[in-house]
């Protein structure tokens, strides 16, 4: 990996290193180095071509024949290494080939709505592993800046359609285990993600079923993780005038479950999680949306 410039420089050896890595991946010794040369190679040289995808086609196929990924070899930390080389090798070709990013998305939509399903038997660490993946290509797949060329997709319309799209899903996997701590993290910091990267204006069609999503999840897991995200939901939109109304009405019933459950100087102490995220949440809506807060 540290060689990844020069071999950027020297196109003809990188045919064989790349499946040499890509064996690495199987030894657990080695698996990590390779992960991680093979991301830096995928950030410093543009003529891999196709073997990327082959390399992450291979991935998708050897997790598939572990049930799924419980017993898979490849943790899930090398994984996703690999995955934001791929994701990063690919980003200069998407205008020419947009169907790339359907080939990355796919397994991992395909995989979330097989988990969101009444008979998935899928456990909390598989349904975060997903969040993980999906978390990656919103952040690394570099598709240009709104607005774009006619015709050519832009990062905030593959990020808003892939939230769309996986957003039924989201809402069922989040329904499942509603008070695994790990799988609502990976929740919110896909919905942060997706937030930030789509950027604040092409992201507002989805804002309601986000604030819905963000106060239903945390009065049924009084989990931190969505104290954290409403803050960021009100630093993104708390100085437009627009939203100051669902914004007041979000943080007042996140404000209710609190108290709600919190009531002794003893249930404080036992949620200093809960605590400094609900303070630093208040902060937020006081410094960018005062005013339904003073109205009140």
């Amino acid at each position: 990996g540290k060689y990844a410039s020069w071999l950027g420089m020297q196109p003809s050896h990188l045919q064989p290193l790349l499946p040499y890595l890509a064996q690495g991946l199987s030894i657990p010794k080695c698996a990590s180095a390779s992960a991680v040369a093979i991301r830096e190679i995928c950030e410093k040289c543009n003529s891999l071509g196709d073997s990327v995808l082959q390399l992450y086609d291979g991935i998708v196929a050897a997790r598939q024949q572990h049930s799924g990924g419980e017993d898979f070899i490849l943790d899930l930390r090398n994984e996703l290494e690999v995955l934001e080389g791929v994701c990063k090798a690919v980003s200069s070709k998407l205008r020419e080939e947009p169907s790339i990013i359907n080939h990355l998305a796919q397994p991992i939509v395909n995989s979330l709505k097989a988990m969101s399903s009444p008979q998935s038997v899928a456990s909390p660490k598989q349904i975060s592993a997903e969040l993980c993946r999906l978390t990656v290509l919103v952040q690394h797949l570099r598709l240009p800046r709104p607005p774009s060329q006619p015709g050519i997709m832009n990062r905030s319309e593959f990020i808003l359609g892939l939230t769309r799209e996986a957003w039924p899903m989201l809402n069922a996997v989040s329904q499942r285990y509603p008070r695994d701590f790990n799988c609502g993290e990976k929740l919110c910091r896909l919905h942060k993600h997706s937030l930030r990267e789509c950027g604040p204006v092409h992201y507002a069609p989805m804002l309601e079923p986000l604030v819905e999503q963000t106060v239903k999840n945390f009065g049924l897991s009084l989990s931190s993780p969505y104290l954290y995200l409403a803050s960021i939901i009100v630093s993104e939109y708390g100085r437009n005038a627009a939203h100051s109304k669902l914004l007041y009405d979000m943080v007042a019933s996140l404000s209710s479950a609190v108290f709600n459950t919190l009531r002794t100087t003893d249930d404080f102490t036992a949620h200093p999680d809960v605590v400094e995220e609900f303070f630093f949440m208040a902060g937020r809506m006081v410094n960018y949306c005062p005013s339904p807060l003073v109205q009140s």
